[in-house]
């Protein structure tokens, strides 16, 4: 499936990730980026990359007061946790027997 066509399904069925996205855009691209992730790390180490990066975004040290409620914090994270790709994903597991 395309990568916009997912981050449209995400997005339409959360409103408040719609209205980060309206409010701050650079929440699309972390978005983009939990779609396409970067093959030498694994699942983990890029939802905790991009969610610290979108702590600055949407969340309490978010810079837009309608955007620092714990709701869209909760949205975004639950956006990066549908979009990056089951592990693994660089054909490592992230976990070691």
């Amino acid at each position: 499936m395309d990568l916009e066509v997912r981050i449209e399904q995400v997005l339409s069925t959360s409103p408040q990730l719609m209205q980060a996205v309206s409010i701050e855009p650079r929440v699309l691209d972390l978005l983009r980026s939990a779609a396409a992730p970067n093959s030498r790390e694994t699942r983990w180490e890029c939802y905790e990359s991009l969610r610290d990066m979108g702590s600055g975004l949407v969340g309490w040290r978010s810079r837009h007061i309608p955007l620092r409620s714990p709701r869209m914090y909760e949205a975004f994270v639950q956006a990066l946790d549908e979009l990056l790709p089951d592990p693994p994903f660089d054909g490592e597991s992230e976990v070691s027997a």
